[in-house]
This record gives structure tokens, sequence and C-alpha cells, in this order.
């Protein structure tokens, strides 16, 4: 873990920076460290420089309402992209405008990284935000409590025979026996969304979120934000470890019986926020995964664009990711629906 411990503090490292640059800071000097300087740094000497950082962005944070670094849309301009979806006045001025400014789709543009697997240079993502709303309200730690879940899960699965069953819900119910499987989508979502920092080269998705919300709270130490970085990022190759083991063992990873064996980022992200809508009627709830999908996509189709796409390819990408979105947000909203209901 040497290697990728390196690698996760350049990235680290690298969003203080940006981030400090992008709120109008200046970055000292003796701070302004690239990527490639910092491998080559012992481990006292990267931490050093982390958390000298981190504590230059928390200062700042007690100045001004921090930014993260990265390219955002408003909710209004996500709309423009959709008004023939807004059918109902009604519904398109309260519920979707609210929603869609939760779902905060945007980008993280990179011209430098230090990466050591295959590199997105302009990743995009949408729907972060949910995700924290949803472990603040069950009062979960979204590190930790992924890593228990991790760990359980790979102790378990070690048990499965080769071509057989791994159901998930079984084994994290091991940790947390209530009847709901909105906890388990969505830290599922928070560690399979994106990859591991050393692997990509920047911090993406949620765990720039976690960062950013811990740089803003005053009640969080420097260190405690720069542990809660490398704990997330534990979890999150645990869970490319799990998705591997289960490749090689031929095992079908299932939620109640659904098989994940062609799922990615955008089935986890849509699963998560459709087992969050088992309030709404299903039309509701159709309209607003549908409403993710074309969000997160139309941001991700102009970031393939400029990434070297071809037209073809760019488009076939947006049709079957946006496809993604409504069937795993339809599937996670029916699976969350039975769970919550008393016979189960």
């Amino acid at each position: 873990m040497g290697e990728l411990d390196r690698h996760e503090d350049a990235a680290l490292v690298h969003r203080l920076q940006q981030t400090l640059e992008r709120n109008g800071a200046k970055v000292p000097d003796e701070l302004r460290v690239s990527p490639k300087m910092i491998l080559e740094l012992d481990t006292e000497a990267r931490r050093d420089i982390a958390f000298r950082l981190i504590k230059r962005n928390q200062s700042l944070a007690r100045e001004r309402h921090l930014q993260s670094a990265r390219k955002s849309l408003t909710a209004a301009n996500v709309l423009k992209m959709i008004p023939l979806l807004c059918r109902s006045d009604r519904f398109c001025a309260k519920e979707i405008t609210h929603f869609v400014a939760r779902l905060e789709p945007h980008c993280f543009p990179s011209n430098e990284t230090s990466g050591i697997g295959s590199i997105d240079l302009n990743p995009c993502f949408a729907g972060d935000g949910l995700l924290h709303e949803t472990l603040v309200r069950l009062k979960l730690n979204p590190a930790l409590e992924a890593n228990a879940m991790m760990d359980q899960l790979l102790l378990d699965i070690g048990d499965v025979p080769e071509g057989g069953a791994f159901e998930l819900q079984n084994s994290y119910r091991k940790i947390r026996p209530e009847k709901n499987l909105i906890p388990l989508f969505t830290l599922l979502a928070i560690v399979g969304t994106s990859g591991n920092s050393g692997l990509t080269g920047w911090l993406q998705g949620f765990e720039d979120r976690l960062l950013i919300d811990g740089l803003r709270d005053p009640k969080v130490d420097t260190e405690e934000i720069y542990w809660t970085f490398k704990v997330h990022q534990r979890a999150k190759i645990k869970y490319q470890v799990l998705r591997e083991y289960a490749e090689s063992r031929r095992i079908e990873i299932r939620i109640s019986g659904h098989s994940w064996k062609q799922w990615n980022r955008h089935n986890l992200m849509a699963a998560s926020l459709g087992c969050g809508m088992i309030d709404k009627t299903p039309d509701q709830a159709k309209f607003l995964l549908a409403l993710t999908g074309i969000a997160y996509e139309g941001k991700d189709f102009a970031s393939h664009l400029k990434g070297g796409y071809r037209l073809k390819d760019a488009v076939q990408n947006f049709l079957v990711d946006t496809k993604r979105y409504r069937e795993a947000g339809f599937v996670g909203r029916v699976l969350c629906r039975a769970w919550s209901t008393p016979h189960n």
C-alpha cells in the first residue's frame, strides 16, 4: 500500500492547493509542490504539507464560504436543457427545480495528475450532496461506516463457493440489523461512484464533498479531515477488491435477488437515489430519476466531446448511461419499498 498511499497524498495536496486558488487565496511558495514532487517525499514530509494546507483552507473557510475546485451547472441551466419534460407548472416550479439544485451536476477538470490507474481527464458527477444528506440524516459517519461495511462484505464473500451468489443485504445486516436498505445503497454509492484517489490522481464526487464539508466545519480538526480522507480511500479499495474477487470466482453479487453483474457507478448512484424516493408516486419517481440521468449525462456528454470522443460514441454513451439511471433507480425504489414493509 506504500505506493498507493503516496499517490493518495499527492491527490489530496493537489486538491487543497486548487481549493485555495479557487477561493482567491495564494498558495505559499513552500506549499506549492507538484504531485510528482510529493511522490518523492517521505511519509512525514507529505503529511506535514497536507496538514498545513488543510489548516490554511480551514482559516479561509472562517472568512468566507469555501467553494470546491470544480465546475458546476446551476439548476436553471440544467432545466434549460429539458424544457419538454416540464409538463406541470406546479411540479416543475417546486419539486423539480429544488431537486435539480440538490443534484449539483459538476465536473472535475485537471491538467496535472499523479494517478497510477486509467485516467478520466474530465470526470463528471451528480447527486453527491443527496448522498451526504442521507448519511447525515441517518447519523452515520461515511468513512467509518463504509469501511465497516466493506470489511463485513469481504469477510462473508470468502465463504461463498465458486459460481455461487452473494446477497449483500444479508451480510450488511450483521452490522445494522434494521430492515432498511437505504444505508446499504448509500454506502455502496459512496465507495463505488468514483475510484480511489491514488488511482485516479485527484478527488472526485463524494470524497470531494466530504473534504469541503470538513474544511467548512469548525468542529472538525485538521487531523480528522486528513484521516477521514484516508479511511474513505481504504473503503474504496476494498470495494474494488470485492468486485475483482467476485469476478475471479464467478460469484454473482446481488441485492435481494437482483444481480449487480452489469452495474457501474451510474447504477449505484441511481439505485441510491431511487431508494430515497419510496414516498414519491411511481410517475414522480420515474420522472426525477430520468431527470437525474439527463442532468448528469448532459454534463458528461459535453465532457466526452471535449476529451476527443467521436460524436457518435458520445451520443451512444449518453443513451446507455441515461438508461442506467432509469432502470437502476427503479430497482432501488422497488427493493427499498419492499424491505420497508412489515412482512420483511
